[in-house]
């Protein structure tokens, strides 16, 4: 295959994920958004949707990673613009550093969001988590608790 041709399918499996992570990210959001009890649409709850969400997103990164290692030489020409380096043309000790440095920043900020993330996690007080609520949500439960007084 072409490395043209490459290019164009990989950046149009990349569109075409970009479509469908839209479009389930819409429906999510405006068609069964949270509270919507047990609605389906095409036979699919809102759960079952955010896992196609987050697939679509999995095909995004993927075929993104793909795209950034057929243009890695240029980046690290860019990296070595913008770092003012004598020489623009990327050797491959260059491009090896500048992957190591690319992973480990990626690391640092994967890692660092997700223990920040695990570190501000709390239980529901109310007991409402995980369908104790039967897909209500929060301004349901406030209004309920408001009008017929807390159990």
């Amino acid at each position: 295959m072409k490395r043209s041709t490459l290019h164009l399918t990989i950046d149009g499996l990349m569109a075409l994920g970009a479509v469908g992570l839209i479009l389930t990210g819409l429906l999510i959001a405006f068609v069964l958004p949270p509270g919507s009890r047990q609605a389906s649409v095409w036979g699919m709850t809102r759960h079952d949707w955010g896992d196609v969400h987050f697939w679509f997103a999995m095909g995004i990164l993927a075929t993104g990673l793909l795209h950034l290692m057929m243009n890695w030489g240029w980046v690290c020409s860019v990296a070595g613009d913008v770092l003012h380096l004598k020489s623009r043309k990327p050797t491959p000790i260059r491009k090896l550093w500048t992957g190591l440095a690319t992973a480990l920043l990626l690391a640092v900020l994967v890692g660092g969001f997700m223990y920040a993330a695990d570190a501000g996690k709390t239980a529901d007080p109310t007991g409402h988590g995980h369908g104790g609520a039967l897909g209500q949500g929060q301004i349901e439960r406030d209004l309920e608790d408001l009008f017929l007084g807390e159990d």
